[in-house]
């Protein structure tokens, strides 16, 4: 709807809407908050509770993959609590597994024969986005450099580590994502949705290639080595371009990661000889170089700084 700008003195006014005054209560609390998204302006009442997202779901399935997608969709989409319905007592107990390695905040809050309740009972605060944005990303590349370390024979890899820094990654992206859920939907919230799922992939590619490499006992070729030594670097300018909003460090991202995937490990591939590390390296790069596009648009779309 349309409204007309009002010049006062020193600013400009606008009217509400009637029935949107007293559909939440301003009448009773005459406070709005006013928020700034480019050219424009979110208008939230202070007066009047969200209602809680909820949703009844039947868990047909035992299978413990189905039941951790069900409840990781339905916590990054935003609901608020949950009612599932269940079959057995094992699937409780797989509900609670993933809750505890996945989701933060969200708990098991009723357990019947036949159903359980999963509510949100915390929201850690959005203004630490960008702290955590950061940790994934440096989580990350500890992982690739603890890895070369324990190739070059400087320290063994901690597979327990890898495991729960992998676990810290997933719990970082699945908040982000539901946070992004719970707020207004911006185009920055479709670039930054596709960063964080990136960067959880490339954490999991990371660790497949290194659990396969270890569990395997084979052994890595000079060739095959010398481009997970060059991970840290591609990995480290990715991270730089994104956090100084450098796009000329992303372009360097994009050329560098063409000739590794569609030079190196292509030719590598060829050789058939390490196919399974190396189809978990080429993931990794592919995703970083995916990866350029929305965080292009992010910078773009958001930073009132100059981007280079």
């Amino acid at each position: 709807m349309k409204r007309k700008v009002i010049k006062q003195r020193d600013s400009y006014t606008i009217t509400l809407p009637m029935k949107w005054v007293k559909a939440n209560h301003l009448e009773e609390s005459p406070e709005i908050e006013v928020g700034e998204e480019a050219d424009r302006l979110l208008i939230e009442s202070l007066g009047k509770t969200k209602p809680k997202k909820t949703a009844t779901i039947s868990l047909d399935s035992d299978y413990a993959l189905f039941i951790s997608h069900v409840i990781t969709n339905a916590y990054r989409a935003g609901y608020d609590m949950l009612r599932l319905e269940i079959k057995n007592k094992s699937q409780i107990d797989t509900v609670q597994k993933v809750l505890d390695r996945l989701l933060l905040g969200y708990e098991i809050t009723k357990e019947e024969k036949d159903y359980c309740v999963v509510e949100s009972i915390s929201e850690p605060s959005n203004e630490k986005l960008e702290v955590i944005l950061r940790r994934i990303f440096l989580i990350i590349k500890s992982t690739i450099v603890s890895f070369h370390a324990h190739l070059a024979g400087n320290e063994k890899m901690d597979i327990a580590t890898l495991k729960a820094n992998s676990e810290k990654v997933d719990k970082y992206c699945y908040f982000s994502r539901r946070s992004i859920s719970k707020q207004h939907y911006t185009d920055k919230s479709h670039f930054q949705w596709l960063l964080y799922s990136n960067l959880l992939l490339m954490q999991h590619a990371l660790k497949r290639m290194i659990l396969y490499s270890i569990q395997s006992k084979k052994k890595i070729s000079p060739p095959l080595a010398s481009l997970i030594g060059y991970l840290e670097p591609y990995f480290t300018t990715f991270y730089e371009a994104y956090f100084q909003k450098d796009l000329k460090k992303l372009a360097e991202v994009n050329i560098q990661g063409e000739k590794m995937l569609y030079r190196d490990i292509y030719h590598l591939l060829e050789q058939k000889k390490e196919g399974v590390t190396l189809y978990h390296l080429g993931e990794f790069v592919r995703l970083v170089l995916i990866s350029g596009s929305p965080v292009v648009g992010s910078l773009l779309e958001y930073s009132e700084e100059r981007i280079s």
